[in-house]
């Protein structure tokens, strides 16, 4: 439940410490919760509303379309061929992804942000 409320990188390391003090090493499931917090936070910073994940792609959802005027340019830049934008009153971006497995996901949607 803390994991959930965590509402800054700050409560997630509050989060990791209590967690490590009561029960010491995290399973990697734990640790796979922890980024999905941290890819939450991103997502709200960037107006993103839902991220969702379908067999070889995820697709943003974005709240409006306020994008800055760089962003797609160098969204095209990074991805080239791999990324694909669908406008409307919802705009959605849509990446490819090029490795399999749950944590080969988690990186590529940080990867997104940065």
């Amino acid at each position: 439940q803390d994991i959930a409320l965590a509402k800054t990188e700050e409560d997630i390391s509050n989060v990791v410490d209590e967690l490590i003090d009561r029960f010491g090493n995290m399973p990697h499931e734990i640790e796979n919760l922890l980024e999905i917090s941290r890819i939450k936070q991103l997502a709200k910073k960037n107006n993103i509303i839902k991220i969702q994940s379908k067999r070889d792609v995820v697709v943003f959802t974005y709240e409006n379309n306020s994008f800055k005027d760089d962003f797609i340019s160098n969204l095209i830049k990074k991805y080239g061929s791999r990324i694909k934008f669908s406008d409307g009153i919802k705009p959605m971006i849509t990446l490819k992804i090029e490795k399999q497995g749950e944590e080969a996901l988690i990186e590529e949607v940080k990867g997104f942000f940065k």
